[in-house]
């Protein structure tokens, strides 16, 4: 919609200008003026603050786009209108054609500029795309994929409320245990790893993988190994910052692949086998963003 509004008020204003109408133009910005300032101050004030948490925040600007994007259908009263109108019909045959095809996961819609919702988790989650929403998905993906006679291990890194275990989903939870002093090691097999999570979004190593987390990792599995010759109380936080920086690492490795599944387009899952786990916890760092 914005892009045919914009595309119609272009060619408004060029016809306009050819025609020595500059008076015009101006008239035209006057009149949408209250409605862009609207738009303009209060997103600036939004997407600038610190309380950012969720798309929801921008909705009170919807109805003004809405307003002056109907406004703009008066720009296709140029030469070239009829041929954006045609342009902003089809536009509209693909909102509503996108909009049907996502249900009814309609919260993690995204169009095609964005990638669509599949790729929705790599720009936005937590209550923008994932809200716990996907565990019956889980459940039936596990009933039709899941080989229950096979030792593959299952595990799961959940963000939401929800119980997976009152869905009949038994799976080792992510990350660990990290009370305990001895470090249980990741096994090869199928990781079912919530969107939110699996972007480190609240994590205690939150955000995209770097050196310093890098260098903290390498050092707390070189105190591990030497975790006897720690006091026990170095040996518990040790054990910790481990567990919480191998499954930071583990989550950057997996950003860097396509999952198996995508469930709800909330729920990535992913199969490992051992040299892809190795790869993932000892090998190259998957990612290295700049330190804050």
């Amino acid at each position: 919609m914005l892009i045919t509004a914009g595309i119609a008020a272009c060619l408004r204003w060029r016809d306009t200008w050819k025609n020595g109408g500059s008076s015009a133009i101006a008239r035209d910005l006057r009149r949408l003026s209250p409605i862009w300032a609207l738009i303009l101050v209060y997103a600036s004030f939004s997407l600038t603050s610190h309380l950012n948490i969720g798309h929801r925040h921008l909705l009170p600007i919807y109805p003004a786009i809405f307003i002056a994007c109907g406004a703009c259908t008066y720009f296709f009263r140029t030469k070239s209108g009829k041929t954006v109108a045609i342009f902003a019909g089809a536009m509209m045959c693909w909102q509503i054609i996108e909009s049907s095809l996502v249900g009814p996961d309609y919260l993690t819609y995204f169009n095609q500029v964005a990638g669509g919702p599949k790729n929705g988790y790599k720009h936005l989650v937590d209550s923008s795309l994932d809200w716990g929403q996907d565990l019956p998905n889980l459940r039936s993906w596990l009933d039709h994929h899941l080989d229950t006679s096979a030792t593959t291990r299952l595990y799961l890194a959940y963000f939401g409320t929800a119980l997976p275990g009152w869905y009949g989903i038994q799976a080792t939870p992510l990350p660990l245990d990290s009370s305990v002093q001895k470090l249980s090691p990741l096994e090869p097999g199928t990781y079912c790893i919530s969107a939110t999570i699996l972007q480190q979004v609240y994590s205690f190593y939150h955000g995209r993988w770097t050196g310093q987390y890098e260098s903290a990792y390498r050092l707390a599995l070189t105190r591990a190994v030497h975790r006897f010759d720690l006091p026990a109380n170095d040996s518990v936080i040790n054990g910790e910052s481990l567990q919480r920086l191998r499954f930071a690492r583990l989550c950057a490795y997996l950003r860097q692949r396509e999952p198996i599944a995508n469930l709800g387009n909330s729920i990535l899952v992913f199969q490992l086998n051992q040299r892809e786990l190795d790869q993932a916890l000892y090998g190259p760092p998957p990612e290295l963003a700049p330190s804050l």
